[in-house]
């Protein structure tokens, strides 16, 4: 089994929608996990709650003629506690099993409301 990482840079998204990819997807690839860092400068983790991000995994199976949704995550804006000890989420993630076939690609969508945001991460295909 194959895997890809397509690299999400250090980038300002502005509100409204964003496509990252597509990336072809090998036969025997089942999975797929989209990360965002919360901790850049200006991301998530120091924005106000009225700031969101959706962020969404998208398959094709006829080479991106048509897409279809997968799996998204709705994240808000602040610092949020991931444990007891309540240290705040670092990153932030969508994991999804992809159906199997040929001719598949991936993408990434994100939507972000409220206000910019900075982000980093990877979309992950294996």
């Amino acid at each position: 089994m194959a895997t890809t990482t397509v690299p999400i840079p250090l980038l300002t998204l502005a509100v409204g929608t964003r496509e990252f990819g597509p990336a072809s997807v090998d036969d025997t690839t089942n999975a797929v996990t989209l990360t965002i860092d919360r901790t850049v400068a200006n991301g998530l983790n120091s924005k106000p709650a009225t700031t969101t991000l959706e962020i969404g995994v998208w398959q094709s199976d006829d080479n991106g003629a048509s897409w279809q949704f997968r799996a998204s995550a709705g994240l808000i804006g602040g610092l949020y506690p991931s444990n007891q000890a309540g240290d705040p989420y670092l990153f932030s993630d969508v994991q999804v099993d992809l159906t199997p076939g040929v001719g598949r690609r991936v993408k990434a969508v994100t939507e972000t409301a409220g206000s910019s945001v900075a982000v980093s991460g990877s979309l992950v295909i294996a």
